[in-house]
């Protein structure tokens, strides 16, 4: 099940704990973040190029600044409920 994020330290509790979120972008379509060992990294399709563009965000700092500017609206962020259940 999907589940809203409805706040950014929702969202890096969600990271520390590697678990994977989803974007929902304006076009309908869904990116990706997740934690790795070398820093947060955000894949988001490009409906130009049909390819995913990658950014990798180098700490939770990053992200932090990411979300500000980028998701903080109601909806945009969000996990899969039964992953989490599931650990």
């Amino acid at each position: 099940m999907k589940t809203s994020i409805q706040s950014r330290r929702e969202a890096v509790k969600l990271l520390e704990s590697e678990h994977v979120l989803y974007i929902r972008i304006h076009n309908g379509q869904t990116g990706m973040i997740r934690s790795t060992a070398e820093g947060i990294i955000v894949a988001i399709p490009n409906s130009e190029t049909n390819k995913i563009d990658f950014r990798k965000l180098e700490d939770i700092e990053a992200f932090e600044a990411f979300y500000d500017l980028t998701l903080s609206s109601p909806g945009v962020l969000y996990y899969n409920k039964e992953t989490l259940d599931s650990k």
